[in-house]
């Protein structure tokens, strides 16, 4: 659907299950008699919710933009059948009911930080026990010079078990909030003068914007700084073939260091990145300058991830992050980073092609947020937005989703939010109510809406803040991510709804806590069903809930 249709401000109407306009009162009924008609004016939406939201006929003719979604408090990360279209029609071939996960989610990065956060879910009692008990066992560490060598204890398995490596590292720069250390097998790396600037960008910009976001980190061993300590232990975590065929880890931060006393433990705030490795002494060959590039944004993000264990676990003594609201929080740390540079060098500066939306410093910040952003997009059945599981998958595709969501939800309700969601006891979809004040599903609503309608060609923008993203001009995004890494990105704005008429039913794989987005040419009098595939209504458990907004 490339609509050129002209977009008012959108009012939108929230029906309760059984009421008489537009919502079948017979879960076991989609017809004629059993749902009043909607009127919607071009622009307009309705949102059907309840058990019985499967069911709903349109006054006019004219195409609408359809999402059926499952938004309910559901504990594991599971796809639905579900069939969308006209009662009476034969069903179509299945679209997206792809039930497992596809090559392009086969990321070993991904999959190791998902047993990092499984671990700090198994450890967080104990870390939190250990924490009020501080005093006694607390080891404090000074503010070394540099030049100064230590010993760490570093992880060396992708398995996420008590199995490590001695380091000895040298500090290569001090400052005021940030220590970065170099394994003496790889301090040669850098000069003395790159590896200060690697020091400066850590500690003058991106900590401080972290810590302004989100919340202080712990300070356990008593230096006041968080440690940055570059090892080739990161490099060897994955030998040549793997990192070839399914990616390496390049940075990570450890929950074991914050278990004070813990095995293997350092007692103290590290975020381990890989080393330059030109070649390939360790794994598969790195760059100096891929370093350069890719461990700012990947130090943000896993500084928000410490940061977070800091305040739901050892000072709050809750639960830490579900999987994919903390990711999705880091994902908008690395957003943080590009904001830091777009704010630093306005348009046209810095940018060696001036016509570019972000200068040349910010991209990098960005380009995975919009990498898996389009994975989601071009595929929004095939991730979850939100499972309150512990075996939620964190794929690429889930947290590309997470970014876009809380960066949604920030556009109307203030950049704020990411403190209030990371300072709290409360984790999942309960945490994003409490902070912004609305039932989740209302807010799931409203932001597939927007996905589409903000910036859409030829149409006025939106002036209600809850159908865009705010600041953000996610078409002009995608479109820079396109000239940028042409190979990587589809050449379209990557949402392209599937297409129903007035006389056609669908099967549709939906996620639970996901959505789907169709282009719907209804007849005068059409009907919608959105229904399980033997046409009984879905469990209240589910929140299934049918949003409906008239395009043209």
């Amino acid at each position: 659907m490339r609509s050129r249709a002209l977009w008012p401000s959108i009012a939108v109407a929230v029906l309760a299950c059984g009421d008489s306009t537009g919502v079948s009162t017979d879960p076991t009924r989609c017809d004629a008699d059993a749902a009043a008609p909607l009127a919607l004016s071009v622009g307009q939406s309705q949102t059907i919710t309840g058990a019985r939201a499967g069911c709903a006929r349109v006054r006019d003719a004219g195409l609408y933009l359809v999402s059926p979604q499952l938004t309910g408090a559901v504990t594991r990360a599971t796809r639905y059948a579900t069939q969308v279209g006209s009662p009476g029609a034969p069903v179509e071939p299945p679209a997206g009911t792809t039930l497992g996960v596809s090559a392009s989610e086969a990321n070993l990065h991904a999959a190791f930080e998902r047993r990092l956060r499984t671990f700090e879910r198994q450890v967080a009692p104990e870390a939190a026990a250990r924490y009020q008990q501080r005093d006694r066992t607390l080891r404090l560490r000074e503010v070394p010079a540099v030049g100064t060598a230590s010993t760490f204890s570093v992880l060396n398995t992708l398995a996420v078990s008590e199995a490590f490596a001695s380091v000895r590292a040298t500090a290569v720069y001090v400052g005021a909030s940030v220590i970065v250390y170099a394994d003496t097998a790889a301090v040669g790396a850098f000069s003395s003068g790159q590896w200060a600037a690697f020091g400066e960008v850590f500690d003058a910009s991106l900590h401080p914007a972290a810590v302004s976001a989100f919340g202080a980190t712990s300070d356990l061993d008593g230096n006041g700084r968080t440690i940055v300590l570059f090892t080739p232990v990161v490099n060897a975590l994955v030998n040549e073939l793997e990192c070839a065929q399914l990616g390496y880890v390049n940075g990570f931060f450890f929950a074991n260091d914050l278990r004070l006393g813990a095995p293997g433990g350092n007692d103290g705030e590290i975020f381990y990145s890989y080393v330059p490795d030109p070649t390939g002494r360790w794994s598969c060959p790195h760059a100096a300058a891929e370093v350069r590039e890719t461990i700012p944004p990947t130090f943000i993000h896993e500084l928000q991830h410490m940061i977070s264990f800091h305040q739901h676990v050892l000072v709050r003594r809750g639960a830490p992050e579900v999987t994919w609201l903390n990711e999705g929080l880091s994902h908008i740390a690395e957003e943080l980073g590009s904001r830091i540079w777009e704010a630093r060098y306005p348009p046209p500066a810095g940018r060696a092609n001036t016509s570019r939306l972000l200068p040349d410093s910010a991209y990098p910040y960005l380009r995975g947020n919009l990498t898996n952003a389009t994975r989601w997009l071009e595929f929004p059945t095939g991730s979850s937005l939100s499972v309150l599981a512990e075996d939620s998958p964190g794929t690429l595709g889930e947290r590309g989703a997470a970014w876009l969501f809380l960066r949604w939800l920030a556009a109307h309700r203030g950049s704020g939010l990411f403190r209030e969601l990371v300072q709290t006891a409360q984790v999942g979809a309960r945490n994003v109510e409490a902070v912004s004040g609305r039932p989740f599903a209302a807010d799931v609503a409203d932001f597939a809406t927007a996905l589409w309608m903000d910036s859409l060609p030829g149409a006025p923008r939106p002036t209600e803040p809850r159908r865009t993203f705010g600041d953000r001009n996610l078409r002009s995004l995608f479109f820079e991510f396109q000239q940028r890494d042409p190979a990587r990105a589809s050449g379209t704005f990557p949402l392209i709804p599937l297409t129903i008429s007035g006389e056609q039913r669908r099967l549709l794989g939906i996620p639970a806590g996901g959505f789907g987005v169709l282009s719907w040419q209804a007849g005068s009098g059409s009907l919608l069903s959105f229904r399980r595939p033997d046409n009984r209504a879905f469990g209240d458990s589910l929140g299934a809930q049918l949003v409906v907004t008239r395009v043209q």
